[in-house]
């Protein structure tokens, strides 16, 4: 019992350590290749005017080399806006 008791102790403090990010940097990584992909916006960012919504919030995005295509720039920094309005 004494031996359970002290794997299980060790496996929890591996798997809670390996369960979290180190730090507050998310990475965007990408291949570079057009996957054509096109998703509509949902319909509170659509009609965002007509009913008078707000950003809540925002967020920094910096693009590092190797800077991805400036159409997916484009499509991100639209996504991040789409973010804005409904976080």
């Amino acid at each position: 019992m004494k031996k359970q008791t002290v794997f299980f102790v060790i496996f929890l403090i591996f798997f809670i350590g390996n369960s979290f990010p180190q730090n507050n940097v998310c990475v965007l990584k990408g291949s570079h290749n057009n996957a054509f992909t096109k998703v509509k916006a949902p319909s509170i960012y659509l009609d965002r005017n007509s009913l008078g919504k707000v950003a809540t919030s925002s967020f920094v995005v910096d693009y590092i080399y190797p800077q991805p295509p400036a159409s997916a720039q484009l499509a991100i920094n639209y996504a991040v806006d789409i973010w804005s309005y409904l976080i």
